[in-house]
């Protein structure tokens, strides 16, 4: 039997494409969600534009507490007593021969040297970083005229130089203190560092091929 066909009045069109209010509320969305990104990403941008002086300072205090350690604890002494590379310290400046130098060659003794300068211009204290004969560095700053290095003996007490010159002048000190700590500066601005050398504190005896003469 064959079967009844539909009138071509009861079969809808399919819509060909959206409706002019599907179009409105899809921009609509849209551009909520456009104003909502832009609006978070603003305010990503300026938070990090203000922590930014803060994150720098951070990283600066980072690497110059990590350098400061680095060249410290691989400290060595000097084969000479008298010579100019001897390990000695001041408030204001250390120096000696470090087998971890920044610039040089790793595990190449090298000399250096640490310093406190105050800039009055600015009151400012700069830590300075330099090798051998070469420019210093600048590697850290803070406000004011603060900040100073001490060093620990085997006496318990802290100097503030090496050798020490408040102690008992008959008592001997080895060349290299047990601790060498900078510090005196306020807490946020920039922490306390302690660093302890590694290496034996007096020269370790030279081979008998050296002491032997030709």
């Amino acid at each position: 039997m064959p079967r009844a066909r539909r009138s071509p009045r009861c079969e809808r069109p399919l819509p060909d494409g959206f409706t002019l209010v599907e179009v409105l509320v899809t921009l609509v969305i849209m551009a909520m969600v456009a104003a909502i990104a832009f609006g978070a990403l603003r305010q990503v941008v300026d938070t990090r534009a203000r922590l930014r002086p803060y994150l720098d300072q951070a990283q600066e205090v980072a690497l110059a507490t990590g350098w400061f350690r680095q060249t410290v604890q691989a400290l060595i002494p000097d084969y000479d007593e008298t010579g100019p590379h001897k390990f000695a310290g001041s408030a204001a400046v250390i120096s000696g021969l470090t087998a971890s130098p920044l610039i040089g060659p790793a595990g190449t003794p090298l000399p250096f040297e640490w310093a406190l300068e105050y800039d009055p211009a600015n009151d400012v204290t700069v830590l300075d970083y330099r090798e051998g004969s070469a420019t210093p560095i600048r590697v850290a700053h803070w406000a004011a005229r603060v900040g100073q290095f001490s060093f620990y003996a085997g006496d318990q007490n802290w100097h503030s130089a090496w050798p020490p010159t408040d102690a008992d002048q008959s008592q001997e000190f080895p060349q290299l203190p047990q601790l060498v700590r900078l510090g005196g500066m306020a807490l946020d601005a920039f922490p306390t560092v302690i660093a302890a050398p590694r290496g034996s504190p007096v020269p370790r005896p030279l081979p008998p091929a050296f002491l032997s003469e030709n």
